[in-house]
């Protein structure tokens, strides 16, 4: 069944855009075609392992062949690259490989949503490659943002793909960094789908405070803490991060990716959190209810 959704082709079709940057000439859009496919498998294997990406590519190009019949000719190589396009040349017209890999690419994204949600799959991409950031700052953006939902895919194999510990969301983010962070709180095992959200929130916050808050003085702190107050259908999960000794805070003026994830995404998972730019240090706070997150606590 096609993963490829009119959203998906779309954004399949900026991404070679964006790599012809207005040259409509065939030799640009092939190439624009193996461009796209490279910084996909660089991104998504650094995820999902090479293995994952191959075993998504492969099925995204089965998928594509019902639609696109010469691409029947290609082939996934070990290392997750594409094997028999160099022979497509001379056979294929090279507009007509460009709009192949649109409908790949589409179907590869389409599969990814299942992966990591829509909403997510399209806004970590679009967000991390617009601004004025350069092209390499972009890639490093988009690398650490999915660098920080594969920490998240290690804490749920930890806790046997049932939930994923907070504590060890946690731990994954700032290891090596310990000094300037306390955290505490229950064993507490947050569902997949919200710990993805969680661990990206962690990092976008870790982000924050490493280049404009708390973290970016040698005396800063960070203190979280979380906790569930209330009993059986009446509990609900609490969780504070709250800056010290950190530089005066100033509210952004922009609201970038790292905005959206801490409150939009937060939204959608836990319910609008409440975030303050207060003298003594930025805080941000969530409050949902237990069943929503979480169906169980982490056995000690």
């Amino acid at each position: 069944m096609s993963r490829a959704t009119p959203k998906m082709r779309d954004f399949a079709e900026r991404l070679i855009a964006y790599e012809t940057k207005g040259n409509k000439s065939s030799e640009t859009k092939t190439a624009a075609f193996l461009l796209v496919g490279e910084k996909m498998r660089l991104h998504l294997t650094a995820f999902m392992g090479n293995v994952g990406f191959r075993a998504r590519l492969s099925r995204a190009l089965a998928l594509a062949n019902a639609e696109v019949p010469w691409l029947h000719a290609v082939h996934v190589k070990a290392d997750g690259s594409f094997g028999g396009l160099d022979e497509l040349g001379a056979q294929v017209e090279p507009e007509k490989i460009a709009e192949g890999g649109v409908v790949l690419f589409a179907q590869l994204l389409g599969l990814l949503v299942t992966f990591i949600g829509g909403s997510l799959t399209l806004r970590l991409a679009s967000r991390s490659l617009s601004g004025t950031r350069t092209l390499t700052e972009a890639r490093e953006v988009l690398t650490r943002r999915i660098q920080a939902l594969a920490r998240s895919q290690s804490a749920l194999l930890a806790g046997g793909f049932e939930g994923a510990s907070i504590a060890e969301i946690i731990r994954l983010e700032f290891e090596g960094s310990s000094d300037q962070i306390k955290s505490d709180g229950p064993d507490v095992l947050l569902n997949p789908r919200v710990a993805q959200t969680f661990a990206l929130v962690v990092h976008e916050l870790a982000t924050n405070a490493t280049k404009y808050g708390a973290l970016s003085l040698p005396d800063g702190q960070v203190a979280m803490h979380w906790s569930i107050e209330g009993i059986g259908a009446e509990s609900r999960f609490k969780f504070q991060w709250q800056e010290r000794n950190g530089p005066p805070v100033i509210p952004p003026t922009r609201q970038g990716f790292g905005h959206m994830v801490i409150e939009k995404a937060a939204a959608q998972d836990f319910g609008l959190p409440k975030i303050k730019f207060a003298s003594e240090g930025l805080s941000y706070e969530i409050d949902a209810p237990l069943s929503a997150v979480t169906k169980r606590r982490a056995v000690p």
